[in-house]
């Protein structure tokens, strides 16, 4: 449990508002762990995502964000956070909102077998399903 550095929360929000990190650093940000005030910052920004909903998918619960307010979370944590935030950001960006993002991820999807994209990002491999389902879309192949 380590307390939270000024450049740690920094490169998150670079991160988050823009994408802009490489690999090894997105690695570095979740060796060292997310500050617990960002994650639930990310997670105040779904509107129509219940946060019990996010928090299941992110395997965390409500308490552990309470009672690490001023501390990071742990790698796993940590990860699945950063991916959460970058479908979110591509899917947005994809979609043309946010409000448009959330409804594609919280709809039953014919490519992924009737299984709503919010419940994929529960593994890593989910996620990389939803991510090239959101770059298919972009390049505007549906399946």
């Amino acid at each position: 449990m380590k307390k939270v550095t000024p450049s740690a929360a920094t490169r998150l929000e670079r991160y988050l508002e823009d994408g802009e990190l490489s690999q090894l650093d997105l690695h570095h940000l979740v060796l060292a762990g997310l500050p617990t005030a960002h994650v639930a910052q990310l997670l105040s920004t779904f509107k129509s995502i219940p946060k019990s909903e996010l928090l299941a998918v992110l395997g965390v619960s409500e308490r552990t964000l309470q009672r690490r307010k001023a501390l990071t979370l742990p790698p796993t944590v940590s990860g699945a956070v950063l991916d959460m935030g970058g479908i979110i950001r591509t899917a947005a960006s994809v979609l043309g909102s946010m409000e448009e993002a959330e409804h594609w991820l919280a709809q039953p999807a014919v490519a992924f077998r009737g299984q709503r994209p919010i419940e994929l990002l529960a593994t890593r491999q989910g996620t990389q399903l939803v991510r090239s389902q959101l770059i298919c879309m972009e390049q505007g192949v549906y399946v």
